[in-house]
């Protein structure tokens, strides 16, 4: 069981990744070539229906699913004759919101992993500052790139493994 003071810190490095991300994801930056690339699918899928996501796709489609579902529930109105629309600017914000979410909580993650295979508060304290601080964590963590998705669920993989948890679902006790 964790003291006072490191739950603290474990909050404050949560508080720091959130702030990070919060600070990325509210740039005024148009998006990548590559970016415009993947939420081309999601786009269509959330205003047109695509969700088969027809056309030449190499990428695992999760990602792009949960930012079509972001854009349907931030950024996607209709007008009065029922057409749905997304405004860019709108879109590009909820298409990078979910991996800003996943890059938040693997800070999280990264700090149980730690704690599980180290059993040292320090250690977990210092893996998620590392992990919240990451460059790569902060600069692709608000993007819609597939990358943070699938380190995402690859961490989370890796966690299970070590809690000897596999198909038996995420519980944090």
């Amino acid at each position: 069981i964790s003291s006072p003071q490191t739950m603290r810190a474990r909050l404050l490095i949560l508080l720091l990744a959130t702030l990070l991300q919060g600070h990325q994801l509210t740039q005024d930056t148009r998006f990548h070539p590559d970016e415009a690339y993947f939420m081309t699918f999601a786009r269509n899928a959330s205003v047109n229906g695509d969700w088969m996501l027809a056309g030449s796709l190499d990428k695992p489609p999760l990602s792009i699913y949960m930012s079509a579902v972001s854009m349907i529930f931030v950024g996607t109105t209709t007008d009065t004759n029922g057409v749905l629309h997304l405004d860019p600017h709108i879109g590009e914000f909820a298409g990078r919101l979910p991996n800003v979410f996943l890059a938040i909580v693997l800070v999280a993650v990264m700090m149980r992993l730690a704690q599980d295979l180290y059993h040292d508060e320090q250690v977990t304290i210092l893996v998620g500052l590392l992990t919240a601080i990451s460059p790569y964590i902060v600069t692709f963590g608000a993007t819609a790139f597939t990358d943070m998705s699938l380190l995402f669920w690859l961490v989370i993989s890796l966690w299970l493994t070590v809690r000897r948890k596999y198909g038996q679902g995420l519980r944090w006790d």
